[in-house]
């Protein structure tokens, strides 16, 4: 038995859970239109699975992913962030160490008072003009800046590949920053003009229908639809057509996988769907990360902070703090935290 827990509230707890999982919800709820949040609207079990073949993969395939970690934690009144983008190249199924420029790290100081003027000034070089707003949280001006890196790196990486490559980066092909339309649009154009597939692989979505998590749904409707082969199933979004920038998908890349995937994807013309699907599943198939492009994967071990990583920057940002002649005494106060001791003595 858990110290302080009675079993009364595991079975509370387990009630209330089934019943948002396994009970249909009203789908007439306001939804914030920068959230993400998207609802399916109909699912087609008759001829919206479609079976494909993974291929052997040939030619450039490169993966984008972006990483951040609290580096200082100020009692939320400011904060120190490492952010960094970074990608994964692979020529002929193998990986290119030559071709993997080292990703750059941004170290981004956060408060309220700095927020307005530090988001704008990342927002207006990567975007090229200012802000439609301002995020409202030193938490949500780091995920900004964070998403707004990815794509840079996404707008660099299609700049620099050769035409018909496959570009996957971490995330979706939707304009959930306002404004940010313009950048997507950008990536969209440069991937057509250079004959690049390009895609979008969420590990994660607030896809909804009938107001319950959609994508379980479909994994489940597909394992039992068209088991032992790697499918792909079209989604018919409702709405926000403003806001989604080439087409969504479900994909799952590998049979044995538990895992399945929504993909946007923005093709060249002439270029079939099943083309990309194909080469996405041909990297698919790591036993460490069975069913997920393993390009993307190396990507993100690329951009992950390690705690020992991160104690090397708090170091390092506390000899130079101590050599500019800040008051240490006042510096470790500001950032102490006797979580760290108690946790530290388990």
């Amino acid at each position: 038995m858990l110290r302080g827990l009675d079993i009364s509230e595991i079975e509370k707890a387990v009630l209330q859970t089934r019943s948002m999982i396994e009970e249909p919800q009203s789908n007439g709820s306001p939804m914030d239109d920068s959230s993400g949040t998207l609802r399916l609207a109909s699912i087609d079990k008759e001829n919206g699975f479609v079976k494909f073949q993974k291929a052997e993969n040939q030619g450039i395939f490169t993966g984008v992913d972006g990483g951040n970690a609290m580096i200082l934690d100020g009692y939320t009144l400011f904060s120190v962030s490492g952010i960094r983008a970074g990608r994964a190249v692979f020529i002929d199924s193998k990986f290119s160490p030559e071709k993997t420029p080292r990703p750059d790290l941004k170290l981004i100081s956060l408060s309220p008072s700095n927020l307005e003027n530090v988001y704008t000034g990342y927002y207006q070089d990567i975007v090229g003009e200012g802000p439609q707003d301002i995020p409202r949280t030193i938490e949500e001006g780091i995920g900004r800046i964070r998403t707004l890196m990815e794509w840079q790196e996404v707008i660099s990486t299609s700049e620099d590949m050769e035409e018909g490559g496959v570009l996957a980066f971490d995330g979706s092909l939707w304009a959930g920053i306002k404004g940010s339309e313009v950048l997507l649009q950008r990536l969209i154009d440069l991937c057509r003009d250079r004959k690049i597939m390009l895609c979008g692989v969420s590990k994660r979505s607030a896809l909804a229908y009938n107001g319950m998590p959609a994508i379980p749904m479909i994994q489940t409707l597909g394992e039992a639809l068209v088991p032992g082969s790697p499918w792909h199933f079209k989604l018919d979004i409702e709405g926000k057509q403003d806001k989604l920038f080439g087409d969504p998908y479900v994909l799952s890349l590998a049979s044995r996988s538990r895992f399945v995937f929504k993909v946007d994807i923005s093709l060249p013309e002439g270029v079939e769907p099943e083309e990309l699907f194909a080469r996405l599943a041909g990297f698919s198939n790591d036993p460490g990360y069975l069913g997920y492009p393993y390009p993307l994967a190396k990507a993100h071990n690329i951009v992950a902070f390690s705690r020992t990583e991160i104690e090397n920057i708090r170091h390092l940002m506390e000899r130079e703090a101590a050599k500019s002649g800040m008051n240490m005494g006042k510096w470790h106060l500001s950032f102490q935290n006797f979580h760290d001791v108690l946790d530290g003595g388990r």
